[in-house]
Formats: structure tokens, C-alpha cells, sequence
């Protein structure tokens, strides 16, 4: 096996594992963590999503990306040659720019914000830039996910 041949396996199942939790997290566990009632109860599943969940997060975008672009180095006059290609890295590229400033900036800057409690209009705005960056990276990266498919096995 070569390393070509790994590199591509990682990235395929990093890219389904990052689409499959984007999802999840967005589209069941928000609802679900808005119909717990305050207390410790939900206290204690923020605790686990921020300390156990997240970091696999991290640890799946921060593969993709590396593994993206290790695989954008190597295919780049294949890259050049295929539009369709050249749109999945477009929608990658949005995807992954949304998830790494949610994942590694804006997630500790609402967190700092929350804690000092001051200015609660500018943590409502940043909540709702989060909300929206967080949609771009779920779309943008079942587009991609859909696109890489077809490329790889349609045409």
C-alpha cells in the first residue's frame, strides 16, 4: 500500500466522519440539549460534549485538513484539469474555513465572553455568526462529501 493509497483512505473516512457528526450535532443534538430543562442535568451533557466530544471533532477536522492538503499537493495538475474538482475544493475549502473558526476561535471567544458576563448583546451576535458558520460547514461539507463521490465514482 502505498502512502497515496492512505493518505486518500484517511481522508475519505475522516471526510464521512466529520459530514456524520456535523450533522448529528446540529440536526439532534441541538434540539435535543434546547428540550432539557436547566440543572445539572444539562450541565453535565455540556460538560461531556465539551470535553469528550469535541476534541474528536478537532481531531477529525484537523486530519482533514491535513490530509486535504497533502492530496491537493500531489493531485495538482489533476486539480487544474477538472473543474468539477476544482468546485468540490471550493465548497471544501468553505467548509473547512467554517468549522476551523468555530472549532479553534469562536468556541473559546464565547466561552471567555459568557464568563465575564459583560456586553450580552455582543455574545447574542457572536452565538448567531457561530449558528451560521456552523450551517455553512455542515452544507458546504455534505456538498463535498456528495461531489468527491461523483467524481470518484460516476465520472
Amino acid at each position: 500500500m502505498s502512502v497515496d493509497s492512505l493518505v486518500v483512505g484517511i481522508h475519505v473516512l475522516t471526510a464521512f466522519a466529520f459530514v456524520f457528526t456535523t450533522v448529528y450535532m446540529q440536526l439532534l443534538m441541538a434540539k435535543v440539549m434546547k428540550r432539557i430543562p436547566d440543572g445539572p442535568g444539562k450541565q453535565d451533557s455540556a460538560a461531556f460534549i465539551q470535553n469528550r466530544f469535541h476534541p474528536i471533532v478537532d481531531s477529525i477536522l484537523l486530519i482533514l485538513g491535513f490530509t486535504a492538503l497533502y492530496l491537493g499537493i500531489q493531485n495538482w495538475d489533476r486539480i487544474i484539469e477538472e473543474t468539477l474538482l476544482q468546485i468540490k475544493i471550493l465548497f471544501g475549502l468553505g467548509s473547512l474555513a467554517s468549522a476551523y473558526s468555530v472549532h479553534f476561535y469562536l468556541r473559546y471567544k464565547k466561552r471567555r465572553l459568557a464568563k465575564s458576563g459583560e456586553n450580552p448583546n455582543r455574545l447574542s451576535r457572536l452565538t448567531r455568526r457561530i449558528h451560521i458558520l456552523e450551517k455553512v460547514a455542515m452544507k458546504a461539507g455534505i456538498v463535498t462529501l456528495l461531489f468527491g463521490i461523483y467524481i470518484n465514482h460516476v465520472g
